[in-house]
């Protein structure tokens, strides 16, 4: 399905666009802190994203079930 409505879920470059490595970041100031807060974030990320694949889905069909466009129209 197009993301003709914006939101979060944009397509993002590989990150080996930005870095030559394609990490971020210094890896010798790393904790198991640090990744459990990045890690609980990206998470929390994907699950939102999970929610706006299925508000996006549900305003489409209500659009298609008022006859929005003429889908589904029979005449």
């Amino acid at each position: 399905m197009d993301w003709i409505e914006g939101g979060a879920l944009i397509a993002n470059p590989p990150w080996d666009d930005d870095t030559a490595t394609g990490a971020y970041g210094a890896g010798s100031v790393a904790t198991a802190e640090h990744g459990r807060v990045w890690l609980e974030a990206a998470i929390a990320e994907k699950v939102d994203h999970v929610a706006e694949i299925h508000e996006q889905h549900r305003r489409r069909e209500a659009r298609r079930n008022a006859d929005f466009g003429r889908w589904g129209a029979t005449t």
